[in-house]
């Protein structure tokens, strides 16, 4: 079974209609739509979120991949809003870093970034910058690295794809 993993119902929400997903499960703070062949688990935002509900998920469930899909932020302008991504790298603010597994055999079909993963919002030009300088990151997350390391713990391919949705300054909300 495959797992997707997202913060929001909106960034499920697609699959949810495609696929006419309609069984539920709650998972304290996150929910779980599911299928006979996928599961479709929102976190809740944020690190601790994250954490907890994907831990939880992994109590009772075995998938044989996660792959968390959702929106980033950009720390760099030559990454565009509307953009899809493929990082290649998922780091944290202590210089942890995780390699998640290129989603296709064509490593070469989203734009490869770095991506952090931050505990809060990023709404300065300040913010943003120090992120991009500090740990060579291109985009800006709550999510990847915690749901990416509890994958590594339970030896679980983990995939990551994630959409432009703001510039990660003053105008993010």
């Amino acid at each position: 079974m495959i797992l997707i993993v997202a913060a929001l119902k909106a960034e499920l929400l697609p699959l949810i209609n495609h696929f006419r997903i309609n069984r539920k499960k709650y998972f304290n703070p996150g929910t779980l739509y599911s299928s006979d062949s996928l599961h479709l688990l929102r976190t809740g935002v944020g690190v601790d979120n994250s954490r907890k509900t994907l831990s939880e998920y992994l109590e009772i469930n075995q998938p044989e991949k996660i792959i968390n899909i959702g929106t980033a932020g950009s720390l760099d302008n030559k990454f565009t809003i509307g953009l899809m991504t493929e990082p290649s790298v998922v780091c944290n603010e202590k210089g942890e870093e995780i390699y998640p597994k290129p989603l296709f055999q064509d490593q070469y079909t989203f734009k490869k970034t770095r991506l952090i993963t931050v505990n809060h919002n990023v709404t300065t030009r300040e913010q943003r910058d120090k992120l991009k300088n500090d740990f060579n990151a291109d985009i800006v997350d709550m999510e990847a690295f915690a749901l990416a390391s509890i994958s590594t713990q339970n030896k679980i391919d983990f995939h990551n794809v994630k959409i432009i949705s703001d510039n990660a300054n003053e105008q993010t909300t």
